[in-house]
């Protein structure tokens, strides 16, 4: 039976079996064409296990359990939860950030920034580093954030402009 370490003791090991009913299950769901095929459901024991298994890190992997977005390898997607998704969810279920070609022709693309609670949109920037310069976050955070659509102190980066949001202001505009 396999073990695995549970401290830094040595010979402080834990089975299986055990590790199992003290872990989170996460629910793994494969994707094709935008939708969750049935019967695709495994059961994978605990959030490192599963960052394991994906060859990432474990923030990187929690930011899709938390948004619900589509993890893509590639050839394969996957959509994780902390629950099993119920029938009728899984036919109804839809991804809710579809990708978007963000590829302008320009090295430099706008990010919009938003009030991560309101979604009122604060300020527009034309080059990450614009923003990093701003906001003093390094690029690869801005870059993360923009990549996953999460807050980052109080505040959502994208690079599309929200449509329904009303935009009040924008750097570049003249005052009349």
């Amino acid at each position: 039976m396999k073990k695995l370490i549970k401290s830094n003791h040595p010979g402080a090991h834990i089975v299986e079996k055990s590790r199992q009913k003290i872990s989170n299950i996460v629910y793994r769901y494969t994707v094709v064409d935008g939708k969750i095929v049935y019967n695709s459901e495994i059961q994978i024991y605990g959030i490192k296990e599963t960052s394991k298994i994906l060859n990432t890190y474990i923030q990187d992997f929690s930011f899709y359990l938390k948004s619900g977005k589509v993890y893509d390898l590639g050839i394969e997607k996957y959509i994780f939860r902390l629950y099993p998704i119920k029938k009728d969810e899984l036919i109804n279920w839809k991804d809710q950030f579809p990708k978007t070609n963000t590829s302008s022709g320009s090295k430099f693309k706008e990010i919009w920034v938003y009030d991560a609670k309101t979604k009122e949109f604060i300020e527009k920037f034309y080059s990450v580093s614009a923003a990093r310069k701003a906001y003093n976050i390094p690029n690869s955070t801005i870059n993360r954030y923009l990549n996953h659509q999460l807050p980052l102190k109080g505040r959502i980066f994208l690079r599309n402009k929200i449509s329904s949001v009303q935009h009040t202001k924008d750097p570049l505009k003249k005052k009349n």
